[in-house]
């Protein structure tokens, strides 16, 4: 795996895996701002619309807060933006925490309640308990 360092500030570093055809996105923090989470997704998608990136790695092993409106600004903005572009598959590590995991799963279910035509199941999203395994994983 050959990584190219596509940004990083102080919440994110981002690296384009250009032979994997993905994007590597790794949070740094416990806690991410909104609005930084905003212009870095948005950075991030710029990367997806010039390469056709196909799938993101999403390490959020180092969140410890679950920010709901951030979660559903991600899924039914900015992932349907990206789907246009190709962007279709998306596997993410979450933090060993059972509350946070917990959040994931009702902050989904908000997300359905408050956007019905959002389709969850259009997308290939997988969990996985390490890195190791979602960077070793199969498309």
């Amino acid at each position: 795996m050959t990584e190219e360092i596509y940004f990083e500030n102080q919440y994110f570093a981002v690296s384009h895996l250009r032979a994997e055809n993905a994007v590597f996105c790794r949070v740094k923090t416990s806690y991410v701002p909104m609005m930084d989470f905003q212009v870095a997704f948005n950075h991030i998608g710029e990367l997806v619309e010039r390469e056709k990136i196909g799938r993101m790695i999403f390490d959020k092993s180092n969140l410890i807060t679950f920010h709901q409106p951030s979660m559903e600004w991600y899924h039914v903005h900015w992932k349907e933006r990206m789907y246009q572009h190709g962007l279709k598959t998306y596997w993410k590590v979450l933090p060993k925490n059972d509350f946070f995991v917990q959040s994931v799963k009702i902050g989904r279910d908000k997300i359905r309640k408050n956007n019905p035509s959002f389709d969850f199941d259009k997308y290939d999203i997988r969990y996985f308990d390490r890195l190791e395994d979602a960077l070793a994983s199969e498309a």
